[in-house]
């Protein structure tokens, strides 16, 4: 009977074995042992992200504090408000505006031009844990079944302007909130590049810029 009761035990407590005395052999951690971060409560800290850029709202006066803007043959990108461009902000009043016009109607000859804007000297952590985010309106002439043909390209540098595409937004392209982790390394530079070709225009509306990485919890 006391061999019934042992085996008994040892199936109520789910555990791997009995000893040599018919006692319970539980493999269960001890109940000091910490929880899984799964079951950490909701007053659990969510480190909060670091900000890198600075005026990522366009919204500082002038608009331009923290920005280098590049032309090209064509307008420089516009960063002022939205209701200039008949756009809409993100983060009312201020926009960036990319692109906006053809090619050829700034230099008859020429089929594609560019122009960028991007903030330099940034401190980016190059372990990889950083991203860029940023919401954009595309509004375009181009078919939507037709081809690419002005882009936008997002881009990380180092000091000598060296680095890797991030992603391409283009005249197909949806509307919305566009998240882009940069990968590890040496960078300083953050880079928006329109290109824009020969007929029928496409503007980019930029807004709500940050570049973050994930600080500590204190």
């Amino acid at each position: 009977m006391n061999n019934v009761l042992i085996a008994l035990g040892c199936m109520f407590w789910l555990v791997s074995a009995c000893d040599g005395e018919g006692d319970a052999v539980s493999d269960a951690a001890p109940v000091d042992a910490a929880l899984p971060d799964a079951m950490v409560g909701p007053d659990a800290c969510v480190p909060p992200r670091i900000e890198v850029l600075t005026n990522g709202s366009f919204d500082e006066a002038p608009a331009t504090v923290g920005w280098v803007l590049e032309p090209g043959a064509g307008p420089t990108p516009l960063l002022g408000p939205a209701g200039d461009v008949n756009a809409e902000a993100d983060t009312p009043p201020n926009v960036a505006a990319l692109g906006g016009y053809n090619a050829a109607d700034t230099l008859p000859t020429a089929e594609t031009d560019s122009s960028a804007l991007g903030q330099t000297n940034l401190v980016i952590p190059a372990d990889g844990s950083s991203s860029v985010s940023f919401v954009v309106d595309i509004a375009t002439q181009e078919s939507p079944l037709g081809a690419v043909y002005d882009t936008v390209e997002v881009f990380i540098t180092d000091a000598v302007g060296n680095g890797p595409v991030l992603g391409t937004l283009d005249n197909l392209d949806d509307d919305g909130l566009v998240t882009l982790n940069i990968p590890p390394g040496s960078y300083t530079n953050l880079v928006f590049r329109v290109t824009v070709d020969d007929s029928l225009v496409t503007l980019f509306i930029i807004d709500s810029v940050s570049l973050s990485y994930p600080g500590v919890c204190l």
